[in-house]
């Protein structure tokens, strides 16, 4: 009869991944809620106290000048109706934790606001210069708001609903966001295309990070299984000879 030692648990099992899936989600709903409650401050502020709304949004005009922070003050004022827009952050920022993690939300509310806005505003400069009479009014209108993060946020979850098997719940999510949107603010302008672009983003920004995180599991796992090997061998040299013949 041989006894052996327990050998240590593979990297990656036992109670350590689940403790760090709760604390990551923990973490993500926490810089939500923080979010949520920086822009509603913000906002009552706008509102009711002493920042003007000039120092807050954005506008092409503005940032051509030089005036590039407010690619990132104007998302920390909620667009009237104010209340759906907050409420509309808190909501999909939560959900969207449920379909990935910390980096990725923040990635993608980051660069589908900013990205977006600075898109559509290139766009609307190469209007003007082919015809002044072009995009004038919209070079000059205030652009603030979160619904290019939320419009992110909703193509990181569409595509994860789509990598899951369901193309038409995806593109369902989208249209019916896009929907409830446009009841909630239907004059719509130029401007709001930065919301298509934000979607892009969000879908772009899940589609390689997921890849990449695929790549790094598949070359872990790979790893192992290349650490397995020697450890049997180890273990078979380490047997006596009366074992080796039972």
């Amino acid at each position: 009869m041989s006894y052996s030692l327990p050998t240590r648990a593979a990297a990656g099992s036992g109670p350590v991944v689940p403790f760090a899936r709760l604390r990551s989600g923990t973490t993500g709903a926490l810089s939500v809620v923080l979010a949520t409650g920086a822009v509603s401050v913000v906002t009552v502020l706008n509102r009711f106290g002493p920042l003007p709304l000039r120092d807050l949004a954005a506008s092409e005009r503005a940032v051509g000048e030089g005036r590039a922070w407010l690619l990132v003050t104007s998302a920390f004022v909620a667009d009237r109706p104010a209340v759906p827009s907050i409420a509309g952050l808190a909501i999909v920022g939560l959900a969207v934790l449920a379909f990935c993690g910390v980096r990725l939300l923040w990635a993608a509310a980051a660069l589908g606001h900013v990205g977006g806005t600075v898109a559509v505003y290139a766009g609307l400069a190469l209007a003007h210069a082919a015809d002044h009479g072009l995009a004038t009014h919209a070079m000059r209108s205030a652009d603030y708001g979160t619904s290019a993060i939320i419009a992110a946020w909703i193509g990181v979850v569409a595509y994860a609903v789509w990598r899951r098997g369901s193309g038409a719940a995806a593109l369902a999510l989208c249209v019916v966001s896009g929907l409830i949107g446009w009841l909630f603010r239907p004059d719509l302008d130029v401007l709001d295309t930065e919301h298509i672009v934000a979607l892009a983003i969000g879908i772009a920004l899940a589609a390689s990070i997921g890849a990449g995180a695929a790549a790094s599991s598949g070359a872990g796992s790979a790893a192992s299984s290349g650490q397995a090997s020697p450890q049997a061998v180890r273990s078979r040299a380490a047997r006596s000879p009366a074992e080796a013949k039972t």
